[in-house]
């Protein structure tokens, strides 16, 4: 009787240890354990996944495991990132201990939390309990070729759930981390509440090249006030930011900057029948200039800088120089060498960048952009070298130092004889997207920017937008 308890005993034991191979390496892991009255909280905050059978959940030294772990979506009960874990008990809890199995009848703690009958607001992951919506943004890591930091990305979408439940101004509407909780910095530069067509920019700390970012967007508290940042979302270099949405009257600040240095434009110089229209834009409206007199300009003259970054998104069909973005001596036009540090498109219908130095220094693209169809101009320079992009693609570079030049930004034409080429640098076209930075991007920065900003949806920039989240069926 006795050795028949015994071989069946060891047949259970190895059964177990096949089934269950243990381990020989502790895995790299970060948790957060949190609770809510009775409900236990365990988050997986980094590192590698870890599977079922190789950890154990101690509360009050009471085993839990199986009841955490069946509230894991994953068929297999996987552990991986971002994934939440929970356990409601029947009194409040004291110790929750997570042990990782590192051989057997052994054990290295993972986490572990003493909680002394805290409570907590709302839920662990869970931004504040007077926000009852959220939905798990995916951005695509193969969309971004090297890791940025402080990157203000698009999130553009149309979702029937944010009208019924976001306040009519999607002042309530705000983003944070992937915990859930740490809030970030963001713009809204349009909401449309009957239809939730929104168009946001939101500033993300690090947006990995080697996993998918995560961000959260909550909505449906009716009695907060606005949630916006615009100024910390542009921090990151950038003298001017113009979205373009506006509709022109030709008064000071008809065109905003929504940067923290206020640089606003103005439509046609003061001209009423100078400005540009509104219409439909590369990223919710822009404008339209009609290559006769339309132009923007700013009140603020920047001075001599020596390094930048300027960028448009522009779309044209015909075939004459215009010039999209770029500095002026004056805002009406002076003659040569009042222009400097600009983009434009040729004759030709290519898109060029120059500099002027006892004459210009270009660098020019070899196929013409005067398709019809949306494209990306951006311009660099560093002490020494003009750069420029086109649809995310570095077109060339060529060395010069431009003159000693303080000037207007201006969008829409170059001096009015100051061309060699041209009478005139008034451009037909579109604009939209307008930026000024004082430093240098990377070409992985613009390739970034386009991929954003030229397909910013799921199957674009996004990988996912999930279904509507609350507090009772976070994920």
């Amino acid at each position: 009787m006795l050795v028949t308890i015994a071989v069946l005993a060891m047949t259970i034991l190895v059964i177990v240890l096949y089934a269950n191979p243990l381990p020989t390496k502790i895995p790299s892991f970060s948790g957060l354990i949190s609770n809510r009255s009775t409900t236990i909280y365990i988050s997986n905050e980094g590192g590698d996944p870890l599977l079922w059978g190789q950890y154990k959940i101690l509360v009050d030294n009471v085993d839990e495991t199986w009841n955490f772990t069946k509230s894991l979506p994953d068929a297999n009960r996987t552990f991986s990132l971002g994934k939440v874990m929970n356990d409601t008990l029947p009194t409040m809890s004291k110790r929750v201990v997570m042990v990782f199995n590192t051989s057997w009848g052994g054990g290295t703690v993972l986490l572990s939390a003493d909680l002394f009958n805290s409570t907590l607001v709302s839920n662990y992951g869970w931004y504040d309990a007077n926000w009852l919506y959220r939905k798990k943004i995916i951005i695509d890591h193969t969309k971004v070729p090297a890791t940025q930091n402080d990157f203000p990305v698009l999130i553009s979408l149309s979702d029937v759930d944010i009208s019924g439940k976001a306040q009519h101004g999607g002042n309530d509407i705000l983003f944070t981390s992937s915990d859930g909780v740490t809030k970030l910095s963001h713009e809204i530069e349009s909401y449309t509440w009957n239809s939730g067509a929104l168009v946001a920019w939101v500033k993300v700390p690090t947006l990995s090249s080697t996993a998918d970012t995560v961000l959260y967007m909550y909505y449906g508290n009716a009695a907060t006030g606005s949630q916006q940042n615009t100024a910390d979302v542009w921090s990151n270099g950038f003298q001017a930011v113009w979205h373009l949405t506006e509709v022109g009257t030709g008064t000071a600040s008809d065109y905003l900057d929504s940067s923290m240095h206020g640089n606003n434009g103005e439509g046609g110089g003061g001209t009423v029948g100078a400005v540009p229209s509104q219409a439909a834009g590369q990223i919710g409206n822009g404008q339209s200039l009609d290559g006769v007199n339309d132009y923007i300009s700013t009140a603020t003259q920047y001075n001599n800088p020596s390094t930048f970054t300027e960028s448009i998104w522009f779309k044209t069909s015909v075939s004459a120089s215009g010039k999209l973005i770029g500095l002026e001596s004056a805002q009406t036009g002076q003659g040569a060498g009042t222009f400097d540090r600009m983009i434009y498109v040729n004759s030709s219908g290519y898109v060029a960048t120059a500099i002027w130095s006892a004459g210009a220094i270009q660098v020019i693209t070899g196929t013409a952009m005067n398709d019809g169809n949306w494209h990306y101009a951006v311009s660099t320079y560093s002490p020494t070298t003009l750069s420029l992009y086109v649809d995310g693609n570095f077109i060339g570079q060529k060395a010069g130092t431009p003159q000693n030049f303080n000037g207007w930004l201006r969008m829409g034409s170059w001096a009015l004889n100051g061309w060699p080429f041209v009478a005139n640098g008034y451009y037909t076209g579109s604009l939209d997207e307008a930026r000024y930075s004082g430093v240098v991007r990377s070409p992985t920065w613009v390739t970034t920017e386009y991929n954003n900003q030229k397909t910013p949806g799921v199957g674009g920039f996004l990988v996912s937008i999930s279904s509507e989240q609350t507090q009772a069926t976070m994920s």
